[in-house]
């Protein structure tokens, strides 16, 4: 708005249409202090405390005694991690993550969730396949660890022949853990068939020093 001299008394916010007192002489600083006050203006002082600002959270962890207060602050790339665990566990489709009500069940409880389609759901699968399969082949190749092998085998219904090969061995907690390092289809199911699938399997893991503590009946 100009006065009768010509000059800008009244001025228009484009971002929220506030009209706020624009003098000629301080036009620059009300400027200034209106954007860092608008909430509709993305660079605004306002906004970015508020993408910085954590929530606090209320962890609860077994029972009411180990619960504790804490500060929280959302993630993107540990919340994409962790769909990626849910897919994987839960033995998921990859096209889950684009159902309608996977979708706004995420928008209602964290807007911020960039969610992604299956395509790169699906190569996040793979990558952290691979991730923890280094980290299991760093821990089967200690020189202290002991590994015990199980085999399994079955034919299908399409009278396909398959093995799963796990691997038992105990943590540096003195825990048990059991890890399938292989499932693949075998030729049948004799003891030469399932020896050079086991064989191959133990040097692609690098697992040396095996030995056999069964003997032929």
């Amino acid at each position: 708005m100009l006065d009768e001299h010509g000059k800008v008394t009244v001025a228009t916010c484009n971002y929220c249409g506030k009209e706020y007192h624009c003098p000629s002489k301080n036009s620059t600083s009300t400027i200034t202090a209106h954007l860092n006050k608008c909430l509709k203006y993305p660079h605004s002082h306002v906004n970015s405390v508020c993408k910085k600002q954590k929530t606090i959270e209320l962890q609860v962890k077994g029972s009411e005694d180990e619960s504790k207060i804490g500060l929280w602050k959302f993630d993107q790339t540990l919340s994409r991690e962790a769909l990626t665990e849910l897919i994987i566990g839960a033995e998921l489709p990859f096209v889950f993550v684009e159902h309608s009500c996977f979708v706004k069940f995420c928008n209602v409880i964290q807007p911020k969730l960039k969610l992604v389609k299956r395509r790169t759901i699906t190569r996040d699968c793979l990558e952290m396949y691979n991730v923890e399969k280094a980290k299991l082949k760093k821990i089967l190749t200690k020189n202290s660890q002991r590994v015990c092998l199980t085999t399994y085998t079955w034919t299908s219904l399409q009278n396909t022949s398959y093995m799963c090969l796990t691997a038992h061995y105990v943590d540096d907690d003195w825990k048990l853990q059991k890890k399938i390092i292989n499932f693949c289809e075998i030729e049948g199911h004799t003891a030469d068939d399932i020896g050079k699938v086991v064989e191959m399997c133990l040097l692609h893991w690098k697992i040396e020093n095996v030995y056999n503590n069964c003997r032929q009946c």
